[in-house]
């Protein structure tokens, strides 16, 4: 999914600067995976299937981040490229009872590759609430990782999914471009490989959009 983020940033570079309603964007925030728990429980992780049955810590929540480039038709309609970085997450076991040895790591990174339609309702000069959905390209790249061996497993699971999203923007005087909070839901992000992250997402992100002027 690494390509995902040199394609978007490709796009970003290369968007004309002379219609005054293409704008990109950069956000900063926080991701959730929602289903380690019911994953963990059902026993569909990846350590889980080599042995490490015991459990000891699990991730469910990491940093995120995101870019996005986008075409503004009129005042309330867009459409929207945006890519996303759903985090890093590791879960640690050992072979059990308690803390045998060997010990075991499996780590998750998510990214999502989204094109959305965007709505806007201006409440004002200043502020604006927005909706997005669309389809997602998701993937779920997973390392497993062993004490007793000297290499990790790896795989990518990528699946087809879709991405809802939410938030407010704001402009300022004086201030070149616009600030979005923006909630955000995925699906479907890496079901084949059983990863303890498999499943939805849902990220939190501070956004700074810039819009090319005439």
């Amino acid at each position: 999914m690494k390509k995902f983020l040199v394609t978007t940033a490709a796009l970003i570079a290369c968007q004309p600067g002379y219609a005054g309603n293409w704008y990109v964007g950069l956000g900063l925030g926080a991701a959730h995976a929602e289903d380690v728990s019911e994953n963990i429980a059902a026993g569909n992780s990846t350590l889980a299937q080599n042995g490490i049955s015991n459990i000891t810590s699990s991730d469910d929540n990491s940093g995120a981040l995101s870019l996005l480039g986008g075409y503004r038709f009129n005042a309330h309609i867009a459409a929207e490229l945006d890519y996303y970085y759903l985090g890093s997450y590791d879960m640690h076991g050992f072979t059990g009872p308690g803390r045998t040895l060997p010990s075991g790591r499996e780590r998750n990174e998510a990214d999502a590759f989204s094109l959305a339609a965007v709505l806007t309702a201006p409440l004002n000069d200043s502020i604006s609430l927005f909706g997005k959905l669309g389809p997602t390209l998701t993937d779920n790249e997973e390392w497993t990782c062993t004490s007793n061996v000297w290499w990790c497993d790896h795989s990518s699971d990528t699946n087809f999914g879709t991405m809802v999203g939410a938030g407010v923007s704001f402009t300022f005087p004086r201030l070149i471009g616009a600030f979005r909070l923006e909630a955000a839901r995925f699906s479907n992000v890496g079901d084949s490989n059983d990863e303890f992250t498999a499943g939805r997402f849902s990220a939190l992100q501070f956004q700074y959009v810039y819009t090319f002027s005439n």
